[in-house]
């Protein structure tokens, strides 16, 4: 569907002629942009046409300079140049809270739009661009608007999709610019219909587009070519909107989703940023008292999912995915139920699982709460086996481990079928025994592995098939299925519907025995450690006075940490000994970051002739830090400097990775084998590369000058003999 030529883009083209110019200081097969702080050299401009319109309207002088650049050999008046439209933005997100929450560090002087930028990234439908940035400033470009447009109104691609020359169905942006241009207009060019993805979006076109949604939706009638005029009438530069548009975008300015300018404009030729379209979404999502022709539209609710954490009279505080966001209560009519029950703040403790119902403006009007107090939850089950405060049940076939809550006994039995009632801590306050269907045998063990149990009952010999997850204990502490032997005692538990063995409790003469497995946890607070033995999840108590060796040298049990392979020596059912086996460190290199997965890491190293770049293992137990704190290895940033600690096979032992105070990071506009030209919060920034500059995109190390624009790159001014170019 067509639909009328968007203001933006249908206008005249600019009347510059072609230039073309040898470069003085750079020689870039492709450049826009200044070369020095204040100084912008003539370029290999081919065409400046209506897509470039919004740099000369916003710079006037433009023209002029680029007229100057004729016959010039050397540099043009200094000119600072214009933002650009950002680079693409990331592929759709599905509303939700499925992104960890940021807080954003560069909304200074926005705070008028920072609740809406708030709501809509709790939402999915907007982010940040890396580092605790929003971006506020920049400029939407086509398909990125066009991608709001489809996770706002949930638009899909039509049966039959426009397929236009310059968006190929493997480009990021195809889904949300073929379900956004039966709204947002099309281009005939002589090489076929185009839908310029890169091009600014003006606010005009915002308007007329939006506008042309709600209408098709039945959400908005058109008004009339009169009532069209009325409203545009009240702008001081409403005569500059196109007829085409005028019905659709008073659309939008009828139901209050697009205001002025505050100097009696509509800045109908002004570009849209990011901070102006966060305000303008929200209204859509919120709706408006009264939409034109009268429709009623209900005010909107949003739902937020996380762990309470504190409240003032004002405002409440809640961790969501990790980080603590702060919401305003409602002036009046808080509602705060706890565990189903009518509550106030005051009895919230932090760590209770929370759920806040947000109004259209975003204050908190209910708190549904579940905490620790009372039963919030069962979970039905066979008991396998009951071990001091543990119970270990069998749901299906899968074995769960539950802590009984202190002060409550349990009256059943291995066997038992149960539906126990657990309370918002995860702890056991009741079982009801709803049934049993096992039986028992008890002899003298002549034949155990992993999956078969034989018994000496009274000189009967019986083999019994082991159930995945059954649980084993050996004097009354648990172990894995290699920690008891023949010649011991056992009391087996047979669940008679499948005839397999879900419980084994062993007593032995033999006072002593061994583990050997991955790390799982350690509890230093309880004194007991978990390992990973063939795959089953063993916990054993800690003897006070246990020794821990690390390699050979003496150690704590807080400094075993998960992931390590260790071997315990057990006494009486205690462990008593703990040696663990970590990755040392035989040599470190010390490079940049390239790429990383859970199982290895690309570092670039730079020499007096370049970079090299080369791919390591990840040892399992293997340390990672980043500025000094904890870290998974997939979440080191790329560019960031580390110091990697290779062991003697050449895995990596441990990964301390640093951001560096000099690195930048911000969109490409200009690029040659000896500097980059980036946008940085709406300021150019010119960065010498050095004498021998590295770009890596991917994982992969390409020449600098083939870097596309609009790209995000990451440059480190502090390399060694150069500098190193992420493209994210």
């Amino acid at each position: 569907m067509n639909v009328p030529r968007l203001k933006g883009l249908a206008a005249s083209a600019v009347a510059l002629a072609t230039v073309a110019f040898p470069l003085q200081a750079m020689a870039a097969p492709h450049f826009r942009g200044g070369d020095g702080p204040g100084q912008v050299r003539c370029g290999q401009i081919q065409k400046v046409d209506d897509r470039y319109k919004w740099l000369v309207r916003q710079y006037p002088q433009l023209e002029q300079w680029l007229m100057q650049c004729q016959g010039m050999a050397g540099p043009a008046t200094p000119l600072p140049m214009p933002p650009s439209p950002p680079g693409p933005v990331a592929a759709p997100q599905q509303p939700g809270l499925a992104a960890q929450l940021v807080s954003f560090s560069d909304l200074g002087g926005y705070g008028w739009a920072a609740s809406d930028i708030n709501l809509l990234q709790s939402m999915g439908i907007m982010r940040g661009v890396g580092r605790n940035l929003f971006q506020p400033a920049g400029i939407l470009s086509r398909v990125q608007f066009a991608a709001l447009l489809q996770r706002v109104f949930h638009l899909t691609v039509p049966a039959s999709p426009m397929s236009f020359i310059d968006v190929s169905t493997g480009f990021w942006g195809y889904n949300a610019v073929e379900a956004a241009a039966p709204y947002m207009g099309e281009f005939n060019t002589p090489g076929g219909v185009a839908f310029e993805p890169n091009l600014p979006m003006l606010r005009i076109d915002v308007a007329a587009t939006i506008g042309k949604i709600l209408v098709t939706e039945g959400l908005a009638q058109l008004p009339t070519t009169a009532a069209a005029q009325s409203v545009w009438g009240g702008f001081a530069d409403g005569s500059l909107v196109p007829a085409g548009l005028s019905q659709y975008a008073a659309v939008a300015v009828q139901a209050g989703i697009m205001q002025g300018m505050g100097n009696g404009s509509f800045g109908v030729d002004d570009t849209l940023n990011r901070a102006q379209a966060a305000v303008l979404l929200t209204r859509v999502l919120e709706g408006t008292e009264t939409m034109p022709g009268g429709t009623s539209t209900v005010t909107s609710t949003s739902s937020i999912q996380g762990t309470y954490s504190s409240a003032t009279s004002t405002t409440i505080n809640v961790t969501v995915n990790g980080s603590t966001a702060q919401f305003t209560l409602a002036s009046s009519g808080v509602t705060v139920t706890l565990n189903g029950t009518a509550s106030s703040l005051s009895n919230l403790t932090s760590g209770d699982a929370v759920t806040l119902t947000l109004n259209s403006a975003n204050d908190v009007i209910a708190v549904t709460a579940t905490g620790s107090s009372t039963s919030v939850s069962t979970m039905s089950g066979t008991v396998s086996s009951i071990s001091g405060n543990t119970l270990f049940l069998i749901v299906g076939t899968t074995p769960v481990q539950l802590t009984i809550a202190a002060g409550v006994t349990l009256d059943v039995v291995p066997g038992d079928t149960v539906t126990v009632s657990i309370n918002g801590s995860g702890q056991v306050l009741a079982a009801t025994v709803t049934g049993t269907s096992t039986s028992s045998a008890t002899g003298t063990i002549s034949m155990v592995n992993a999956s078969q149990i034989q018994l000496d009952v009274n000189g009967a010999y019986t083999t019994y098939a082991i159930a995945p997850g059954a649980s084993v204990t050996l004097n009354g502490q648990a172990v894995s299925i290699n920690g008891i032997a023949a010649g011991e005692t056992a009391t087996v538990t047979i669940d008679t519907a499948t005839n397999q063995v879900t419980s084994i409790a062993a007593t032995g003469t033999a006072a002593s025995s061994s583990e050997s497995g991955t790390v799982v946890s350690v509890n230093t607070t309880n004194s007991t450690i978990t390992l990973d033995v063939s795959g089953n999840e063993v916990t054993l108590p800690v003897a006070a006075g246990a020794t821990v060796t690390i390699n050979g040298q003496a150690a704590g049990l807080g400094n075993v940490t998960a992931n390590e392979t260790a071997t315990v020596a057990i006494t009486n059912g205690q462990v008593t000994a703990i040696t663990v086996s970590a990755p040392t460190v035989a040599s470190t290199i010390t490079g940049y970051i390239v790429s990383t997965t859970a199982t290895n890491v690309a570092v670039a190293v730079y020499g007096s002739s370049g970079a090299t770049q080369s791919t390591y293992t990840i040892d399992t137990g293997a340390q990672v830090t980043l500025n000094g704190s904890a870290s998974a290895v997939t979440s080191l940033p790329l560019g960031d400097q580390a110091t990697v600690g290779l062991d003697s096979s050449g895995g990596v032992a441990n990964i301390g990775a640093t951001t560096p105070s000099g690195q930048v990071s911000g969109e490409l506009v200009g690029i040659s084998a000896t500097q980059a030209i980036l946008l940085v919060d709406g300021s150019l920034k010119s960065l010498s590369l050095g004498s021998a500059p590295v770009a890596f995109s991917g994982g992969s190390q390409i020449a600098v000058t083939s870097l596309p624009l609009d790209t995000t790159v990451t440059v480190d001014p502090s390399a060694m003999n150069g500098s190193a170019l992420l493209v994210h």
